[in-house]
């Protein structure tokens, strides 16, 4: 039987370990040759989202471990051996609709967390949380600033629309208002180019050329406006090309 993909994560070292995680409507799925076989993992619950990055090493010489985060109908998962295994992390019961990791995960430990009842923000690895934000809202997509260590910036998509926290959400603004936000993808070389895109139920494809504060549609060509996903090549810095669907 077929299975429902709600989102794919690849490893930030997936040019040597081929690494991939999905969340399905089954549960999660590993892959460790770059798609071509896959094996379900526990927990089998529904996962809604996934998240990988790089945690510190253990031991001065140790490699960088892989880290992994599942939200799903029952709460926050994780897995420090590369989705191999899996934990219970917090949300006990609560539906965990997008996870993600802090670009500098390793040394700040930070995790942005969205669900039916708000967005939370962790910077201990998951053991306490701030929050919740937004409260009421159902959140769809969470990004950090590629810069997020120095301009301290968080994105969330909700029902209503696109928030913005420039004080590592301390603080929240709407700036796109009266669309639901189903995903957000920021340029790889967000430094020099700092494009931001967004999958929205109503407008189509958003584009920002300026680090979040304005957005304009990009739908030419386009006849079916509702997105549910949006990436951008990593080769974004030269052949600035995006996908949606």
């Amino acid at each position: 039987s077929t299975l429902a993909i709600a989102q794919l994560a690849i490893s930030p070292e997936y040019a040597t370990d081929q690494t991939l995680l999905a969340a399905t409507d089954r549960g999660l799925f590993l892959s460790t040759s770059a798609g071509k076989n896959w094996v379900a993992v526990e927990p089998s619950v529904t996962a809604l989202s996934v998240a990988m990055g790089e945690d510190a090493p253990d031991g001065a010489q140790g490699e960088p471990r892989l880290v992994a985060l599942a939200g799903t109908i029952v709460g926050l998962y994780a897995s420090a051996d590369g989705g191999r295994t899996w934990n219970a992390k917090a949300f006990n019961g609560v539906p965990v609709i997008t996870v993600a990791l802090s670009p500098n995960y390793a040394n700040d430990q930070t995790i942005l967390a969205g669900t039916l009842r708000g967005a939370y923000l962790s910077t201990d690895g998951g053991a306490t949380w701030r929050g919740p934000w937004l409260e009421g809202q159902t959140l769809y997509s969470a990004l950090f600033s590629p810069e997020y260590a120095s301009d301290r910036t968080l994105f969330l998509g909700a029902g209503d629309g696109l928030h913005i926290s420039r004080d590592g959400g301390a603080t929240w603004a709407i700036v796109q208002v009266g669309d639901t936000v189903h995903a957000l993808v920021a340029s790889p070389n967000y430094a020099l180019q700092p494009a931001l895109y967004a999958a929205t139920e109503r407008s189509g494809v958003l584009v920002s050329a300026d680090r979040g504060n304005t957005w304009t549609a990009r739908n030419q060509g386009i006849t079916n406006l509702p997105f549910e996903a949006v990436t951008v090549s990593p080769d974004f810095a030269s052949d600035r090309t995006a996908f949606a669907g």
